[in-house]
């Protein structure tokens, strides 16, 4: 599951769903399915995100995520992306 949080997620409900393990273009894909992925692009004056590095990182955490079948969910919330990059602030790993 994947949205880009706050009250487009919580409220709009505004999410886009894939099985991992996704490619970096994949990961592009389904950001564009968001309603409110304008927003990745840069708006009111704001720089767009890095989306390159954005979707290399959510590649990787479903390669992980696809590699380790004791994972029964993972989530890093926020990933905070930026004009200059990508980072994940907080994780939650369930093993099952």
């Amino acid at each position: 599951m994947l949205g880009l949080g706050g009250v487009t997620t919580e409220v709009l409900r505004d999410v886009a769903f894939a099985l991992a393990p996704l490619t970096p273009g994949q990961a592009r894909e389904l950001l564009g399915r968001l309603r409110s992925a304008t927003l990745l692009h840069g708006v009111r004056g704001r720089p767009a995100v890095d989306l390159d590095a954005l979707t290399h990182t959510i590649a990787v955490i479903t390669e992980v995520a696809a590699a380790h079948p004791e994972i029964a969910e993972l989530e890093v919330n926020p990933l905070l992306a930026t004009p200059r990059g990508c980072q994940g602030l907080d994780a939650r790993i369930v093993l099952g």
